[in-house]
């Protein structure tokens, strides 16, 4: 542990470690770097003890203290390229731009987006009007896709504090999930053009809620937007599409958070405003109600089992303990098994307790039931839509 008698002996030591190959990470360096520009012993030791906080602070989705120093280079330089290949070289870069100043200035930048971090990632946005949509929303993204949309996030409450930040989060999420989903386009050409259009749009001057609503409704967030300089069209149709005939069941590995994500997405939308969603990626699995091996008295057609199986309408989530012992079980059995301890999930209850049987009509009826629910969330991109589709 570093104190302030002793800065530069711990400054010297991280860069001969780091000189040698060892482990160190880089906001070990950047802390000891900045620390170094701090004068006044009691301050250095007050902003020392502050990073460590904000070190402890930061947790899912990122990774590490590293992966969130990332996300503030991206917010402040807005593109990638030579000038931030490594994180000790992007702040570097940003020192020399007067982008970000040495010393108190980057410890008091560091624990603003800290603090936007944990309220975006906390309980803390909640209201009425709202109830745990952005909680529940946020909390899906988090188990399922990652940290790409946290930068755009924190900046929009820079600049706009939390109003209709619910909204922004269904914009920027849906764009997002379209880009992941299909595996095509460039997000990250189109985050830094979300990150520029925040930035330009709050610079204006004015009221707050009008600046932020100006955002809301600018080009950048619709899908079909296509810069100049970069392909960031999406095609929503053909998106669509993919949707409605993607093998869902039939993903593994690290794509199955692809499937999660949807099932979770339809348990939001099947729910009600004040319900809490919960995933646990240890102890939650996709079940298929239409089993993958069918029984020898089956009367399914093997064309139609086939292009059902992994359909959204034949898949949803369920305990694994209880997928273990639902397993290749007739419809009947598992709708008994699982009365026995109904779980928070909205859309799985919704189909056990609704159907008594379960073969291709009713498949394909639950299909096209989750679909439109996705279908018409896409397409309608606002909260407003949101409250549309829980009031039906």
């Amino acid at each position: 542990m570093s104190t302030p008698n002793n800065l530069d002996d711990a400054y010297n030591l991280f860069t001969v470690l780091n000189s040698r190959g060892l482990q160190l990470q880089a906001s070990d360096i950047l802390r000891a770097q900045n620390l170094r520009h701090i004068k006044d012993e009691g301050i250095r030791k007050e902003f020392a003890e502050k990073w460590e906080k904000y070190e402890s602070a930061i947790d899912e989705p990122y990774n590490s203290f590293d992966e969130f120093l990332w996300a503030i280079v991206f917010i402040t330089m807005k593109y990638r390229s030579d000038d931030n290949q490594s994180l000790n070289k992007a702040f570097e870069f940003m020192y020399g731009r007067n982008m970000l100043t040495r010393g108190e200035g980057t410890f008091e930048v560091i624990g603003r987006y800290a603090k936007h971090l944990q309220t975006i990632t906390s309980n803390d946005i909640c209201s009425n009007e709202v109830g745990n949509f952005f909680v529940n929303l946020n909390y899906i993204l988090t188990k399922t896709y990652g940290n790409t949309y946290v930068a755009p996030l924190m900046q929009y409450r820079e600049c706009f504090k939390e109003f209709r930040i619910y909204d922004f989060l269904i914009k920027l999420d849906n764009l997002c999930s379209v880009y992941w989903l299909t595996g095509k386009g460039n997000l990250q050409s189109r985050i830094f053009i979300i990150l520029r259009k925040i930035d330009e749009i709050s610079k204006q001057g004015g009221d707050l809620k009008e600046l932020a609503s100006k955002f809301l409704d600018s080009p950048v967030l619709r899908y079909e937007y296509q810069d100049e300089k970069a392909s960031t069209a999406v095609n929503i149709e053909s998106f669509l599409n993919f949707l409605d005939n993607e093998r869902w069941g039939e993903y593994a590995g690290q794509r199955i958070n692809k499937t999660r994500y949807l099932l979770l997405k339809i348990d939001l939308l099947s729910s009600s405003l004040n319900s809490k969603i919960y995933f646990d990626s240890s102890t939650s699995s996709v079940e298929h109600l239409m089993p993958r091996n069918l029984g020898k008295t089956s009367n399914v057609p093997d064309i139609d089992h086939k292009k059902w199986l992994h359909r959204l309408g034949n898949i949803v989530l369920v305990d694994r303990k209880k997928n273990s012992s639902l397993s290749n079980k007739e419809f009947i059995d598992k709708k008994t098994k699982y009365k026995g301890s109904i779980e928070n999930r909205a859309n799985t209850n919704y189909i056990f307790i609704t159907y008594n049987e379960w073969n291709i009509e009713t498949i394909r009826e639950n299909h096209y039931r989750v679909f439109d629910l996705l279908k018409t969330y896409y397409l309608g991109n606002s909260f407003e839509t949101f409250k549309n589709i829980l009031k039906k």
